[in-house]
Order: C-alpha cells, then structure tokens, then sequence
C-alpha cells in the first residue's frame, strides 16, 4: 500500500476499499464463481452532443444487467439540484435581458422624442418615409451587431477569468465554451433589441415635414397594448431559447404576467 485514499467524488459503501492496477486483479483470485463483480465504464467528452448521441445509440443495446448513469438518474436528490441550478442560472439570464430590454425601450423612446423635428425637416427637403425607416433601421442593426460583438468580448474575457480561478482551486479540467452558445447570444441580444426598439420607431419616419411649424400636431405612436405584446413575445421566446423546457417557460411567463398585473393594478390605485 502507497497511499492512503481519504476522499472521492464516488459513494464508497462501509467496507475498507483497495485501489489497485486491473493487470493484477488475476493474480489476486479473487474473480470466482459466486463472486460480486460491478464493471463501470466512465466516459467524459468536452462534446456533449457527441456524448449524447454515443449514449442514445448504446442504450438499445444493454441487456438487463447493464445501464447507464448519470449525475441526473444516480442521485435523485443531485439531479434535482442540478435542474434546479440550471433553472435558476437561466431565469437570473432571462431577468438580466429582461432589464435591458425596458432600458432599450425606454431610451428608444427618448430617442424618437429627440428626433420628430430633425424627421419632418429631412422629409420636407424631399426624403421619403422609407428611405428615412432604412437609414435609422441600418444604423440599429449596426450599433446592435457592435454593441453585441463588444458584449461577447466582454463576456469571454470574464468567463475565462472565472474558468481559471475554479481550475486552479479545485484541480479540474473544464470544457471549452461551444460556438453555439456565442451564437444563440448574439442572435438573442439582437432579437431582444429589434422587439423592443422596433415599435417606436416604426412611426418615427411617417412624421409630417409640417411638424416642424406645428408643435402641438400630434404623432403616430405604437399602442402600448402591441409592444406590450411584442415585449411579451419576445420573453417567451428568449425564456424558450434559455431553458429549453416549454412547462419552464409557460410557468415563468405566467409569473411575469401576474406580476406585471399587479403591478399596473397598483400603480392605478396608487
């Protein structure tokens, strides 16, 4: 005996256990007839789509003395706490998002209030609704695609920050972060910012070049009702694209709605 195993992620039962090299488990005579043998095959990959699909194909093929484990189905109360954890790292995201889509819609609208008068005086000097829609729709999609890029930076270089701390404290080794996960942000983050900042600008372009002699000449806006339901849409889609549980996503929209409820019940009480 070298060394002395004093603790392992495995469960050990309360036998004394001997760790020793599978070469010379022969010569221990220990494999006879009425013996009690468990054979683990322990599998990792930095590919969870190829680990999936590895055990998809395998798991047709055990017999009933054979099966396979995971954190999720060895431990009950594991696999719970990892859905859970899971759960909650995806609605503090879908929460985070949430937040930046109201101060998207917000200055939005600051925006368009800034705007009315520089509009009508580009249409009075001959532009049409359209071209005026394509010129602030193009400069969106830019600042989005730069504000996304910068955002993704940002988000890799603290990633990889965090990753260093947790390998260098608990001695293990982590995955690379799929493309995937860079893509579904990106295609997120302007999702979000086209659901919220497209509604007030719509009308933006349909200003009357006669705005500019009269003030008090009311604006076409968007209802609240439609980019509350836009808003709403895009929510459900982006909890969806997080979670990918559709019973999450129904209960936590549910939530958001009940509380955005109350919330405009009491502000009308108030």
């Amino acid at each position: 005996v070298s060394k002395v195993l004093i603790d392992s992620p495995e469960s050990f039962s309360r036998f004394p256990i001997v760790m020793f090299n599978r070469q010379d488990l022969a010569e221990t005579g220990l494999i006879m007839p009425g013996s009690q043998l468990k054979y683990r095959w322990l599998l990792s990959s930095d590919d969870k789509e190829s680990l999936d699909n590895f055990k998809t194909w395998l798991k047709p093929q055990l017999d009933v003395h054979q099966e396979i484990s995971d954190a999720h189905s060895r431990s009950e109360w594991l696999g719970h706490m990892l859905e859970n954890s899971a759960n909650l790292l995806s609605f503090a995201a879908v929460i985070s998002v949430l937040l930046a889509g109201a101060a998207i819609s917000i200055s939005t609208r600051q925006f368009v209030e800034r705007h009315i008068v520089q509009v009508a005086l580009i249409k009075s000097l001959g532009a049409s609704a359209n071209k005026i829609r394509k010129l602030y729709f193009g400069q969106l999609l830019i600042l989005g695609i730069v504000s996304a890029v910068i955002g993704l930076c940002l988000g890799h270089i603290l990633q990889q920050v965090i990753a260093s701390y947790i390998v260098g404290f608990y001695q293990i080794t982590l995955g690379d972060a799929s493309f995937i996960t860079y893509f579904n942000s990106l295609l997120s983050g302007l999702g979000f910012l086209f659901f919220f900042a497209f509604p007030p600008l719509w009308h933006l372009p349909d200003v009357a070049p006669i705005k500019i002699l009269r003030k008090d000449m009311p604006v076409d806006r968007v209802k609240d009702i439609s980019q509350a339901l836009i808003a709403a849409l895009a929510v459900f889609m982006l909890i969806f694209l997080f979670s990918g549980d559709i019973i999450l996503t129904l209960k936590v929209s549910a939530a958001m709605v009940v509380v955005a409820i109350l919330t405009f019940l009491f502000a009308r009480l108030t």
